[in-house]
């Protein structure tokens, strides 16, 4: 399993991408500075404040814990279409192996 910062990181791009937003789009709508996203979304920070990450969830009709999702499978319309809206199928956890 990746570690957070990295499920964050992708996680963002998708779900900004899934949206149809440019980084530049999410930073105006979100008010976080666009070199934030940009860090955020290359990996040049070790992990964003929560309420960075809680401001960008929000702008995109989500959840913070959304940036921490492991299945990618289920989809953030299918998990709506199934009655689960804003609530998270499969959370990263820490589990040492």
């Amino acid at each position: 399993m990746p570690p957070p910062q990295e499920l964050v990181r992708q996680n963002l791009i998708r779900l900004r991408k899934r949206r149809g937003w440019s980084q530049r789009r999410l930073a105006l709508e979100s008010g976080v500075h666009l070199q934030t996203i940009v860090k955020i979304e290359t990996g040049q920070t070790t992990m964003p404040k929560v309420t960075t990450l809680e401001r960008l969830a929000s702008v995109m009709g989500l959840r913070f814990f959304s940036f921490f999702i492991v299945d990618e499978a289920l989809s953030t319309e299918q998990h709506r279409d199934a009655g689960f809206e804003k609530e998270s199928p499969t959370l990263a956890k820490n589990n040492p192996s």
